[in-house]
């Protein structure tokens, strides 16, 4: 399979098949900081990968301020970082639903 990288921006071929946890400890990545990506469709650590297969691996980024950040004129969801996905806000500390 041909598997496209970046940081540093290469492309390999890898044996298939394999599933894709396999994939990453193969090429020294770390399984839970890394995205397989087959075409367009976002597939799981232990879906089968075949020879024939194009592959991207992207690393998971996080980023944003600390600054708490709440969002959304109901109050029912909030952010924990600037720029962060936004999250129920039950799912977070209490402190999250207090009025601003």
């Amino acid at each position: 399979m041909q598997v496209k990288l970046s940081h540093p921006e290469r492309s390999v071929d890898i044996k298939g098949p394999k599933k894709a946890r396999d994939l990453l400890r193969e090429l020294n990545l770390v399984v839970e900081a890394h995205l397989v990506i087959r075409g367009d469709e976002l597939i799981t650590e232990d879906e089968l990968l075949k020879d024939d297969d194009l592959v991207e691996i992207r690393p998971v980024i996080s980023g944003g301020s600390v600054e708490p950040q709440v969002r959304g004129g109901n109050g029912q969801w909030a952010i924990g970082r600037t720029g962060g996905g936004l999250l129920p806000a039950h799912s977070l500390s209490p402190i999250a639903n207090r009025p601003a």
